[in-house]
């Protein structure tokens, strides 16, 4: 169970589980091109200051709920 929610939008959340260690980013539906990158972003910066080579963490992404990506953002990843 993550023990800390960094994120929590209708369309996202991005979550933390020190135990593994790992961030955990959910989709709960549709995302435009602005809320795919800012839940990106936010668990992206948050995995960027825990994770070192002494200590990496892992990155779980859960789709189950997700629905279509646009195009666009398909070409900017």
């Amino acid at each position: 169970m993550p023990d800390e929610v960094l994120l929590d939008e209708p369309y996202g959340s991005v979550l933390v589980d020190s135990r593994v260690p790992c961030v955990i980013v959910q989709f709960h539906g549709f995302a435009n091109k602005t809320q795919f990158k800012h839940v990106m972003d936010a668990g992206l910066a948050y995995y960027s200051q825990q994770s070192t080579p002494q200590k990496p963490w892992g990155w779980i992404g859960d789709v189950r709920q997700m629905s279509a990506i646009p195009q666009e953002v398909q070409q900017c990843w």
